[in-house]
């Protein structure tokens, strides 16, 4: 946010919809240089009034401006600017998180090309890296498990998945999805009610029977409201007719997206690789704990929340401190596995929202 009274000048005198339509269109566009031969992915950034401080070389202040982004990456930001900037060229952007708060980030200008008018889209690296799911959803990675038996539509499903940053798995019948769901972390699985060994309705009944926590969708072809009822009762969180779109996908994931959980002590710069190795690792211990769970090992289930418990806190996630510990009294003190479950549940969602910075 510019401080108060610093002038800030808008240099696009266009209305929000007619910028839009320009970064569409830049958007549909081939790049140069091409997405593949780009050292780090880029996701859509669609901030319209975004503050930057600019420091043309040779001048002796800054002037504020705002600028509408176009998509960021851990290394830089492209925005559009109603006017020519030099490669060089300083800039601090203040970035608005996915939590609402403001990030000042350096950097400098790297590239300036024509568009139109007096409009230039502009690329700036920044001096440090940061995490592009701190600003935008789209550039957080889900792992997602598709129940398909029709080659055509998975291969689809995929694509549709794999340009929304999903990292997608397939199982062609049934037990291939129980046996892989309770195998690996899956952030969401989407699950065809006609497949064979074991359609999918019971896949879900299998899956909630063994402790299985995550979120399930149900898609099929036929009645809705008959199978959308049915698949409820299976235990599925909801259902998703068929033929589904990208967008109807997007929407999907847009569900599961939690708000990212920080740690409190990520300002220490020389600790931060330490955070990010433990938020790394969280995915694999949420796995043994469940796991464990489901196999009803008890003591190992002890162990392995205590031990996530006292990391948690450690390393500046009291949320996840705090989950782990009422996980640990409902196992101590007995309660009903539905409720160890419930709690398990919601210590996974905080363990899967955690970031480093």
């Amino acid at each position: 946010m510019a401080k108060s009274g610093t002038l800030v000048i808008k240099t696009i005198p266009l209305a929000d919809a007619e910028v839009d339509g320009i970064l569409d269109s830049l958007d549909n566009q081939e790049d140069n240089p091409p997405p593949s031969s780009r050292v780090d992915k880029r996701f859509p950034l669609r901030l319209k009034r975004c503050v930057i401080h600019i420091k043309q070389p040779g001048d002796a202040s800054t002037s504020t401006y705002l600028v509408h982004t176009r998509n960021i990456s851990k290394s830089g930001v492209a925005f559009l600017h109603g006017g020519y900037l030099h490669g060089g060229t300083r800039i601090t952007i203040q970035l608005i998180t996915t939590r609402g708060s403001w990030s000042d980030v350096e950097g400098e200008v790297v590239r300036c090309r024509f568009v139109e008018g007096r409009i230039h889209e502009v690329g700036a690296r920044f001096e440090r890296h940061v995490h592009p799911s701190d600003y935008t959803n789209a550039a957080i990675e889900y792992s997602v498990l598709v129940g398909e038996n029709d080659d055509s539509i998975a291969r689809l499903t995929s694509f549709h998945l794999e340009q929304l940053n999903v990292h997608a798995d397939r199982a062609e019948d049934g037990r291939t999805v129980v046996e892989k769901a309770l195998e690996n972390g899956y952030d969401l699985i989407i699950c065809d009610t006609e497949l064979p060994k074991m359609d999918g309705l019971q896949a879900v009944k299998e899956l909630r029977k063994q402790g299985y926590i995550g979120k399930i969708i149900i898609t099929s072809s036929q009645e809705e409201e008959r199978i959308k009822k049915q698949s409820i009762e299976a235990g599925s969180d909801s259902f998703l007719g068929k033929p589904y779109t990208r967008e109807d996908l997007a929407g999907v994931l847009s569900g599961i997206a939690e708000e990212p959980l920080i740690s409190m002590i990520q300002d220490e710069e020389s600790i931060v690789p330490l955070i990010k190795s433990f938020v790394d690792g969280l995915p694999n211990r949420m796995r043994a704990i469940q796991s464990a769970q489901v196999a009803q090992q008890s003591d190992t289930l002890k162990k392995l929340i205590c031990s996530i418990k006292e990391a948690g806190g450690a390393y500046g996630f009291e949320p996840i401190a705090t989950a782990a510990g009422k996980v640990e009294r409902a196992i101590t003190d007995g309660l009903d596995a539905s409720e160890v479950s419930r709690l398990i549940g919601e210590l996974t969602k905080l363990c899967m929202s955690a970031r480093c910075s």
